[in-house]
């Protein structure tokens, strides 16, 4: 189904907030249009390539800027989405953001997990039982314990609960045990000062939401995700710029962490199981000294032989 006419007038007339010439905004529309059947490939069963085609479009007359970005990265971030059965737009799984790249001197499409989109890819395996992130607030009762046995405690208050203080997120396992991590406001920003877009796109506009991403990207690579969830998230960490419309996964989070730059790793999650994370003490692959060699004892001396006559 290519896009209609009033669909393109819609999309010609936001574009001129955009900057975009018009022929380069029909184009994109038009490109988008085309690649129908490669999302109809790309998509799981469960979602209808011609919603999928509708979704993309009102994403982009819902963002002109998207019409300034290169058709390359447009697409390419559009095919991620469809490999990856995320939907772009206000559901929050994905978003499109436009990106000056300085380098090249030119705007791209940089493709940006989203909280729910990273909560969907994680009840994709069937060793997850629940996973999800809350914020605290100024009002709430809350409490963190560590030390033998980690838990947090949180009561919501009523009525006007306040400005959030604290952002959390946990994971239970169906083999049992919870993973959870706690970061404070100060934190959240420090994470949101090191991203490539901190003052537009959803940072801007749905702040919370990119908050409970962030506490749940702390603990995202301690689960036992599927390979497509880790290599998501390995591709939101490099920037999500995808230059190419045959997209492939296996590749891109290869070339993702070739491009990462080096940095200092993440620390753990402020809990987690000992069967998720460590071997027991006297388990196999357990840290343990050298069993001392047995020692030897000395040779008996040997007699020298007589002489033969």
């Amino acid at each position: 189904m290519s896009p209609s006419t009033r669909e393109r007038i819609a999309v010609a007339r936001t574009a001129q907030a955009s900057g975009a010439e018009p022929a380069q905004s029909n184009g994109l529309i038009a490109a988008i249009g085309r690649m129908e059947p490669a999302f109809a490939r790309a998509l799981p069963r469960h979602i209808d390539p011609a919603r999928f085609l509708r979704i993309a479009l009102t994403e982009v007359r819902r963002n002109p800027k998207l019409l300034a970005c290169s058709q390359e990265s447009v697409l390419g971030a559009l095919m991620l989405s469809a490999q990856l059965g995320l939907e772009p737009g206000p559901l929050g799984h994905v978003y499109l953001i436009p990106y000056r790249n300085r380098k090249t001197a030119t705007t791209e499409a940089k493709w940006q997990l989203g909280y729910k989109g990273m909560v969907q890819l994680a009840y994709r395996s069937p060793a997850i039982v629940d996973v999800y992130a809350e914020v605290v607030r100024e009002a709430d009762a809350f409490e963190q314990y560590l030390g033998t046995e980690h838990r947090i405690e949180h009561r919501p208050a009523r009525g006007n609960r306040g400005p959030i203080t604290e952002v959390y997120a946990v994971a239970h396992l169906r083999e049992g045990g919870r993973i959870f991590r706690v970061l404070t406001v100060e934190e959240v920003n420090g994470f949101r000062a090191r991203a490539q877009s901190p003052d537009e796109g959803p940072w801007v506009t749905d702040w919370e939401a990119m908050a409970r991403k962030t506490a749940m990207r702390r603990i995202f690579d301690w689960l036992p995700i599927t390979i497509e969830a880790a290599q998501a998230a390995a591709i939101d960490d490099a920037g999500g710029i995808v230059r190419d419309v045959t997209v492939d996964l296996d590749d891109l989070a290869a070339q993702a962490a070739a491009e990462a730059e080096d940095g200092v790793e993440d620390a753990a999650p402020d809990n987690a199981p000992e069967d998720a994370t460590s071997e027991p003490e006297d388990g196999p692959g357990a840290a343990s000294e050298p069993e001392p060699e047995p020692e030897r004892k000395p040779e008996p001396e040997r007699k020298p032989e007589p002489e033969r006559k």
